[in-house]
């Protein structure tokens, strides 16, 4: 795909997020937005690049949930939040495309899949308190010369 081709793919899309704004069904009638059939053969391929879209950022969100140890759900939520056009369309886009609702079995595998991994690696409260514990026992002790001892002992008193 040459630069100009991507350029104009993805003003299409633009339009379509935009038209999605203001009205869902406009935004779906793909043939009355200019050169979507022209740059991407049908309405399925639109939605289809627009799922990508959505799916690569939900796989980032979801790994970064687990890295930061916040939920899952609060990471999908607020993706939703961040990117609402796309995700109406996509909504929107499920009742009319079983190639899209077919793509999309695979998003809900993936977030599955991070959920039994966030659940498998979630720490109860007393290993979390172990590691606590030995983090503090591991750490390293500062060297102190005996003057430092001295006027740490006094400057307490």
């Amino acid at each position: 795909m040459y630069w100009e081709t991507f350029r104009a793919r993805r003003a299409v899309l633009d339009d379509v997020l935009t038209r999605a704004q203001v009205d869902i069904d406009s935004a779906l009638r793909f043939d009355e937005i200019p050169r979507a059939m022209e740059l991407f053969g049908s309405g399925d391929n639109v939605l289809l690049t627009l799922q990508r879209q959505w799916t690569t950022h939900l796989a980032v969100r979801l790994d970064q949930a687990l890295e930061d140890g916040t939920s899952l759900d609060t990471a999908c939520v607020r993706l939703a939040d961040d990117m609402p056009a796309v995700r109406a369309v996509l909504d929107a886009g499920t009742h009319t495309s079983p190639m899209l609702r077919t793509v999309q079995r695979g998003e809900i595998a993936m977030i599955e899949a991070h959920k039994a991994l966030e659940r498998a690696t979630q720490p109860t409260h007393r290993s979390r308190r172990w590691r606590r514990r030995t983090a503090a026992v591991r750490a390293p002790i500062p060297s102190m010369s005996t003057a430092s001892l001295w006027a740490g002992h006094y400057a307490r008193g």
